[in-house]
């Protein structure tokens, strides 16, 4: 197996919360927004069983920062920026050497470089 991997994700939409938690869909979103607000990042999902066709092996999670795109670009930034190295942080913790940034955790501020510079893994977009 060679160096695991986090890649952080998030809720596009109602949608997704719903899929996640059901009882959801009775709330307005505003309660939605706070609830999320207070979450932590979490694993979303286990990765495994990818393989190259050179026999290479990988595995690694997808972590989920809870917030929904509107709440990434009107939120205050530098809270939006703390969630998202706490995610990458959690990854690193669960034994990723990259965490990829995925959706809007990749264009919150500088593209990345303020994450990088506050974990101690890789970072790409």
């Amino acid at each position: 197996m060679s160096g695991r991997f986090a890649f952080l994700i998030h809720p596009l939409d109602m949608r997704d919360v719903i899929r996640f938690e059901p009882k959801a869909a009775t709330k307005r979103l505003p309660l939605v927004e706070k609830i999320l607000d207070w979450m932590p990042p979490f694993v979303g999902s286990d990765i495994v069983g990818i393989q190259s066709a050179q026999g290479w092996g990988t595995s690694g999670w997808f972590i989920t920062v809870p917030m929904l795109p509107q709440m990434f670009v009107n939120g205050a930034r530098e809270k939006v920026l703390q969630k998202i190295i706490a995610a990458g942080k959690l990854g690193a913790k669960k034994g990723a050497r990259i965490v990829g940034l995925g959706a809007y955790t990749s264009v919150v501020g500088d593209a990345g470089v303020t994450v990088a510079n506050n974990l101690d893994i890789a970072v790409t977009t």
